[in-house]
């Protein structure tokens, strides 16, 4: 990765001593001189496999682990750091004129992956140090080794979950790169967005997420340590999709107004449950609470399958929440679907009124998924990610999954998707400063 596209050709030398520097080793900072030492043993002269902490400069030199361990293996670690796209480049020559020989790129691969490593750069050179060019299907097999997480904002089992790696499996082939979805719930999605945000920016960590850290956190978080717009900025938009309300099937209600008049003889009885402060269920129910003028305790779990979890248990009175994960527990008797939040109803609830044909107008909450990365990605690694993902929301198939789960295709730019963040946030925050919620 990062590695000049146009020094790649047919005529480039195999057989030249090849030597990597690989970022974001297990643990951080470099790895293990034994196994440094155990791979130079393993290739003779054809390899050293180096891990090194990409945001490190200064880790070259001759009195460091990575540079003793090349030299006890008969090999010389010349440092000539220069940076691209955050990350060191060293180059290194063979001491003593062995003969170089051809190298296995898959073990090499293999070697680089077991290392931990995550980000490569490659740079051949022969015996004597000078250039040699890169060796095509070597960088192929190191850049096949290097896994691209997209951090999902939200629990395994939802909508954001299933769509994530849906994009996931078609970026792979389009990136000629493995991405791979990692949860990480929490805190409203705060916890996965800022751990994308303290992530190199090299284009090898994605999140997923949307409203909840985007629009809306910022106005229920007041200490959050980083600044989702500025700091994970867009990369494209990929879908909205509507939220179903319901009910446990046990409770006597049938509708959104006997929901609303059960609350008004109840005061602060009732209560709603969540996937997390400021996910849209949040603020679906609260913009119901708002228009009704009904007092409504609001229970935020950590995922959505929870929040569902604890509507079907009876612990919680009902909560708005993506297709999907529930109308299977409505088909099966289990909940009681009342409205759903879109403007128009779905055709996969066609039987299930709007919340605003129930007696509430305008009313309209949706989800939206989004892609973003950490800020000062190169703006040709975004354009190419944007690209694809326009790509991969043409896909008839991929149209079809996310009909599937009530949602609709809506791709944005980056820049649409800002300038569409910054119509929406304003909205969010006048609500939650009527509600006065608060998530710290």
């Amino acid at each position: 990765a990062g590695a000049d596209q146009g020094s790649i050709g047919s005529d480039a030398v195999p057989e030249a001593a090849a030597y990597w520097a690989a970022g974001g080793a297990a643990g951080g900072g470099a790895a293990a001189p034994s196994a440094i030492a155990d791979i130079a043993r393993a290739y003779g002269s054809q390899a050293v496999v180096v891990s090194l902490d990409p945001r490190r400069v200064d880790v070259g030199g001759a009195d460091t682990p990575a540079a003793r361990a090349a030299a006890a293996a008969g090999h010389t670690l010349l440092p000539a750091p220069a940076a691209v796209g955050g990350l060191c480049w060293y180059q290194a020559t063979v001491r003593g004129g062995r003969e170089a020989r051809p190298i296995d790129a898959l073990r090499v691969a293999r070697a680089v992956a077991a290392l931990g490593a995550g980000e490569l750069l490659v740079n051949c050179v022969d015996q004597d140090g000078q250039r040699a060019g890169y060796d095509e299907v070597l960088l192929a097999a190191l850049r096949a080794a290097v896994a691209i997480p997209l951090i999902a904002s939200s629990g395994a089992g939802g909508a954001a979950d299933i769509v994530a790696r849906l994009i996931a499996e078609r970026l792979s082939p389009a990136l000629g790169q493995p991405v791979i979805v990692d949860n990480k719930p929490g805190v409203g999605g705060h916890l996965g967005a800022e751990m994308v945000a303290r992530s190199p920016a090299d284009g090898y960590t994605l999140l997923m997420s949307g409203s909840p850290t985007h629009s809306v956190g910022p106005h229920l978080y007041k200490n959050l340590n980083y600044d989702p717009m500025r700091d994970v900025p867009p990369v494209a938009m990929l879908a909205v999709a509507p939220n179903l309300l319901v009910v446990n099937a046990a409770l006597p209600v049938s509708s959104v107004e006997q929901l609303v008049q059960l609350a008004r003889t109840k005061p602060n009885q009732l209560n709603y449950s969540s996937a997390g402060n400021g996910t849209s269920g949040h603020l679906a129910a609260e913009q119901l609470k708002s228009m009704a003028r009904v007092e409504i305790s609001h229970v935020p779990y950590k995922s959505g399958p929870e929040a569902v979890t604890g509507v079907l248990s009876g612990d919680i009175t009902f909560l708005f929440f993506t297709l999907p994960s529930v109308l299977p527990q409505v088909r099966a008797g289990k909940l009681r679907a009342l409205a759903i939040s879109s403007a128009t109803r779905s055709p996969l609830a066609a039987d299930v009124p709007t919340v605003a044909e129930s007696g509430y107008k305008d009313f309209e909450v949706l989800a939206w998924y989004g892609l973003f990365a950490p800020r000062g990605v190169p703006r040709e690694i975004i354009a190419r990610l944007s690209t694809e993902i326009e790509k991969i929301l043409r896909q008839p198939d991929i149209r079809e999954k996310l009909a599937q789960l009530g949602a609709e295709p809506k791709f944005m730019t980056p820049e649409q998707l800002t300038a569409f963040v910054a119509e929406e946030s304003p909205r969010w925050g006048r609500l939650i400063r009527a509600s006065g919620a608060k998530a710290d």
